[in-house]
């Protein structure tokens, strides 16, 4: 039936837990290193649009677990600091309810459910090639990266509108 096909496969690995540092050879760090530094934004800004025919709902704020409310307002506080999120001064029509659990790192993600707010996103088309379509263009590829954009939403700035 041939329902399987490899289409590419990995001979040699490295293990990541080998460094203590990420690498980033000395040239490249004095001419660039303040690339490697910071929250980094992509160029522009994106528009949300929003359904008007999809009414507004506001949310009423969840509980929080009073063991963790501290480290839930450090990172709220850390996410302001980094220009990630503001203080809403103004009342708006969209509210969502934050989330948050506590990862086995320790660590507490800020989130939000926006389930109703999705209903009325129109969303963009971008067509995105699959991962064999990229594999088959590079066919004499020797190395190969894997690269990780920590909370890679933040890097893409909304206009004030959205």
């Amino acid at each position: 039936m041939k329902l399987l096909k490899l289409i590419h496969s990995i001979t040699q690995t490295s293990n990541p837990q080998e460094t203590t540092k990420p690498f980033l050879p000395e040239k490249l760090e004095q001419q660039y290193g303040d690339l490697f530094t910071g929250l980094g934004c992509l160029p522009g800004t994106h528009k949300i649009r929003i359904n008007k025919t999809v009414a507004p709902f506001v949310h009423a704020p969840r509980k929080i677990p009073i063991a963790i409310k501290d480290k839930v307002k450090a990172e709220l506080d850390r996410m302001e600091d980094i220009g990630v999120i503001f203080k809403q001064q103004e009342p708006t029509q969209w509210v969502n309810s934050m989330v948050t659990v506590i990862k086995p790192n320790g660590k507490i993600p800020i989130c939000i459910d926006p389930r109703d707010l999705n209903k009325a996103i129109l969303r963009e088309h971008y067509p995105l090639k699959t991962v064999e379509e990229v594999i088959s263009q590079m066919p004499n590829a020797k190395v190969l990266s894997k690269l990780d954009a920590t909370s890679g939403f933040w890097h893409i700035q909304l206009d004030e509108p959205s």
